[in-house]
């Protein structure tokens, strides 16, 4: 993320391969598996008469243990990884435990890349530098879950408090793709903190930004320009197809992009298809917000119908 040019190109060849759209439309099936499964144990909180943690039961496990499984990083460890990096995005952590949760995902990774390369058929890959691959996978896991999380739990949120939006994906489910891009330009996981740096000297609104200046933008005001998207702040998954910014753009456009994609829209195609009279179970200005870098909901209660629900869901026992 911080470098350019030929570094740059060379670190996100070595680390972008198995992100390609390609390589991602393979593995639509396993995580199909494991949303069937999040989902199953969701239906079965919900025929108990409970309500149930979108976040903490979907949108958050699944991606999680998508980039783990690709990542060879066993289950037992998993539990230990988020809360690792839960710790280095709260801003309340005090540096010194940031510090110490950064050397502690460091550790990890490293000796997983170490247990991956001695199991490995062939020679191992040498065109990252072990501490290369240690960085490379701490921003993977990252970015590899934390975002994707707060994407299917925003989205979530967006449709549920619009709950004709709901119901017209469960009647028409090959609106899903344009209602998570719409949801991702309205509710984009990074809202700000996007760093670059001026090249030359330029000038916006009257303010003059010299060249080498470092400048912090906001994919979600650029996603929300009302110069672009009429009625900006208006959920609307019948726009025009545009492209958004909230997987960033150009060199450093975001690898798991498609990955992304394929979570959310697995994770939003299922609940409609086995949950149609899914619903809030608190109103949506009662439900609190992340307090970290990413911007989601920080946890998802929702509910159904009882009587609503699939017979082959229901304990009659």
């Amino acid at each position: 993320m911080g470098t350019d040019g030929t570094e740059h190109r060379r670190l996100r060849q070595a680390i972008g391969r198995p992100f390609s759209a390609r390589l991602v439309e393979g593995l639509w099936a396993p995580i199909q598996v494991l949303t069937d499964h999040l989902v199953d144990q969701v239906a079965a909180r919900l025929a108990q008469g409970n309500s149930v943690d979108l976040v903490h039961e979907l949108a958050l496990p699944l991606p999680l243990h998508t980039i783990c499984d690709l990542m060879n990083i066993p289950h037992p460890d998993r539990a230990t990884i988020h809360q690792l990096t839960t710790r280095l995005l709260t801003p309340a952590t005090v540096p010194a435990e940031r510090e110490h949760a950064l050397q502690q995902l460091r550790q990890h990774i490293h000796t997983q890349a170490q247990q991956s390369a001695a199991k490995a058929d062939t020679d191992a890959d040498d065109t990252l530098t072990a501490d290369e691959m240690t960085e490379a996978g701490i921003l993977l896991l990252i970015a590899g879950f934390e975002t994707t999380a707060a994407l299917i739990a925003s989205t979530l949120l967006t449709l549920l408090s619009r709950p004709a939006r709901y119901r017209e994906l469960v009647r028409n489910p090959s609106l899903v793709p344009a209602a998570v891009n719409e949801a991702a330009r309205l509710e984009g996981p990074v809202a700000l903190g996007v760093t670059r740096y001026t090249s030359t000297d330029i000038t916006i609104a009257d303010t003059r930004i010299p060249a080498g200046q470092r400048v912090l933008l906001s994919l979600g005001a650029a996603d929300r320009d009302p110069h672009r998207w009429p009625q900006p702040d208006q959920y609307d998954p019948h726009r025009k197809p545009e492209r958004i910014l909230a997987f960033g753009h150009g060199p450093h456009y975001c690898l798991g992009s498609h990955l992304a994609g394929l979570e959310a829209q697995t994770a939003i195609t299922t609940l409609t298809r086995r949950l149609p009279h899914l619903k809030l179970a608190e109103p949506p200005d009662a439900i609190s917000r992340q307090n970290g870098l990413f911007q989601g909901p920080a946890h998802l209660p929702a509910r159904t119908i009882p009587s609503r629900l699939p017979c082959a869901q229901v304990d009659f026992s």
